[in-house]
């Protein structure tokens, strides 16, 4: 790797390392006991958050949030990060789940999860999730939980196109 890419993921992990540095041992919203989940999701739904926010935690797959850019500030998702004070799993513990309306979005049969940027909310389609719970796609719905994270932190859709953050969020944090 040369050339700017290099200095992007150079910049990515100097960020991410000084934001763990400048919090110490824990931020407040680190100790936030997780995210609210609607209990009509189910233990499945809530254990996928969680392998989510653990997932962003890794070096591999932290690396996603500096590979998009905010377009309100034109940054890196890492900086947005960094500068709310809070690690990955501590944003994702501030976030609310909920089951989204069967007349919305969930109807389309590639929907599984949605939000809009800067929400605090992203809405889950139960009969998706449970059809993942059922078949051998188990670590599906964490690639689609990081996505919507994502978009929580800002990022916006097309571009990139829904396909591309995705192909993006699989190659950092596995699929």
């Amino acid at each position: 790797m040369t050339g700017p890419a290099r200095g992007s993921l150079v910049r990515t992990l100097s960020v991410l390392l000084l934001a763990a540095a400048a919090r110490g041992p824990a931020s407040t919203a680190d100790a936030a006991p997780g995210p609210k989940v609607d209990p009509q999701l189910g233990p499945f739904v809530r254990a996928q958050i969680q392998r989510a926010a653990q997932r962003l935690e890794s070096a591999p797959c932290a690396l996603v949030l500096g590979d998009f850019l905010d377009p309100g500030t034109g940054r890196p998702l890492s900086e947005t990060l960094a500068a709310s004070n809070r690690t990955a799993a501590g944003h994702v513990a501030e976030l609310t789940f909920r089951p989204g309306p069967a007349q919305g979005p969930c109807r389309e049969a590639w929907i599984a999860a949605y939000t809009s940027p800067r929400s605090r909310v992203v809405h889950v389609c139960p009969d998706r999730f449970r059809w993942f719970q059922a078949s051998k796609e188990q670590n599906l719905p964490v690639t689609i939980l990081i996505h919507e994270t994502l978009h929580t932190l800002g990022l916006g859709e097309d571009p990139p196109t829904s396909e591309e953050i995705t192909a993006v969020v699989e190659a950092r944090c596995g699929r």
